[in-house]
């Protein structure tokens, strides 16, 4: 049984298969949020771009921050889910609670 653990050890994550990266995962995610970022920008307007724009600065600050901590590279998937965050909240919130959300959900 032992033996049967120590040959198994992954070094990716397990639901990338072949070709795919967790980088070209995100950039995936990405194209895919075009449509629906693009939508809401139309409907929306300005109070989206500041919130989408400041959520996706503060995620990639604290990417900065943990990869000169951990001498690792930075990846794509922050701007991702900068732009999630942005689509599922409302245009009404206030810049500090954004930054807090965000500040909160990644660290």
């Amino acid at each position: 049984m032992r033996a049967i653990l120590t040959r198994s050890t992954i070094n990716r994550p397990p639901h990338l298969r072949g070709v795919w990266s967790v980088n070209r995962a995100a950039f995936t995610t990405l194209i895919c949020l075009a449509p629906p970022l693009g939508v809401t920008l139309l409907d929306k307007g300005l109070p989206l771009i500041i919130i989408a724009s400041m959520s996706v600065v503060i995620i990639v600050g604290w990417q900065l921050v943990f990869s000169l901590l951990r001498q690792r590279r930075i990846g794509w998937d922050g701007i991702g889910t900068g732009i999630l965050f942005a689509l599922i909240v409302g245009d009404a919130i206030p810049l500090w609670q954004v930054a807090l959300a965000i500040t909160f959900g990644i660290v």
